[in-house]
């Protein structure tokens, strides 16, 4: 098997119907590129902002009709 024929980690994140999550989660599919001595970054930042989403007012949720 060649690296073409190699399996992309992670995959691509499944959507979760929130466009400010999988804006987020979809900066995982950066990580194959990146070298591993900047995956913390990648990782503590994805955290740090999905817990900003987790704690932002749900009143300024623009996903809801």
């Amino acid at each position: 098997m060649n690296d073409d024929d190699a399996p992309v980690f992670p995959p691509a994140p499944d959507p979760t119907g929130d466009s400010s999550v999988d804006a987020l989660t979809g900066r995982l599919t950066a990580l194959h590129d990146l070298p591993v001595d900047e995956h913390n970054a990648l990782y503590t930042g994805l955290h740090n902002d999905l817990l900003g989403e987790l704690n932002a007012d749900p009143a300024e949720d623009h996903d809801t009709p």
